[in-house]
């Protein structure tokens, strides 16, 4: 049980240092990826927690490893994103898309450039966001409380508000009622994921990594006038081809090691 203070003790601590590390990787990497961003860095650092979690009955009931797992990748999103904008001018986010417009406003065009004739505004940059961090932790631990205030919310006010935005974003995308009926067709498939105990947010993440894939892909075949062979043309390629399988194996391997432990610990 953790004690519900403000600050955490060290024994929470401990508990949530592999969480927030390993969230923390995954956000800098993604927000190195140009146009991944917070929400994909959200998922992937909620789903990794609960993987790894000794407490996976805790999650979808407030537990902190949740809570830690996916703002730790949120805000390590924003500092990884700066090295593509900064570098070559393609923003890995929204947060950095609106920092890179103010740049070129005052006449600054992110490139080489920046670190040298520039060098002065660049690292000012850098120097906002180290305290910008404190910042952040002194609202935060000033107004967690309020903020909390909002998952007291009724359902009665909550259901209706959300079901609303749905409906109007859904439409409002680009104008056509057929989106709308498909967002109630994927609200349903919602429904039956959580009447049978499946992984949302792992579904979720491929809906959103899905799109981008795939035009990563059609990029790779136009470029090689389709020839597949391109796919695995460099040593990266293969790096990033064993990662994948060696991700979509991990559930596996760590059963595999769970019950190996087991044995280990009965014997």
């Amino acid at each position: 049980k953790f004690s519900g203070s403000l600050l955490l003790n060290c024994s929470e601590i401990k508990r949530l240092m592999p969480t927030i590390t390993r969230s923390w990787v995954i956000g800098n990497v993604l927000g190195i990826l140009p146009g991944a961003g917070a929400t994909i860095a959200c998922f992937m650092g909620y789903n990794e927690a609960k993987r790894f979690s000794h407490h996976q009955e805790e999650f979808g009931k407030g537990s902190i490893e949740g809570v830690a797992g996916s703002e730790a990748a949120n805000n390590a999103v924003t500092g990884g994103s700066l090295i593509p904008t900064l570098t070559l001018g393609i923003p890995g986010e929204s947060v950095t898309a609106v920092l890179m417009g103010g740049l070129i406003i005052h006449g600054l065009q992110p490139g080489p450039e920046l670190f040298s004739t520039y060098a002065p505004m660049t690292y000012t940059f850098f120097a906002g966001f180290v305290l910008v961090q404190f910042a952040m932790l002194g609202i935060g631990l000033v107004g967690c409380r309020l903020f909390a205030q909002v998952s007291r919310l009724s359902d009665s006010i909550l259901i209706p508000s959300i079901f609303l935005l749905c409906v109007v974003g859904s439409f409002a995308i680009h104008n056509n009622f057929v989106e709308v009926i498909i967002m109630f067709i994927f609200g349903i498939i919602g429904y039956f994921v959580r009447k049978f105990d499946l992984n949302a947010a792992a579904i979720v993440l491929g809906l959103i990594l899905g799109p981008i894939g795939e035009n990563g892909l059609r990029r790779s075949l136009y470029l090689s006038d389709g020839d597949p062979s391109i796919l695995f043309s460099t040593p990266l390629c293969w790096l990033l081809i064993a990662m994948c399988i060696l991700g979509t194996a991990s559930p596996w391997l760590m059963a595999k090691w769970e019950k190996h432990v087991e044995s280990r610990s009965h014997h």
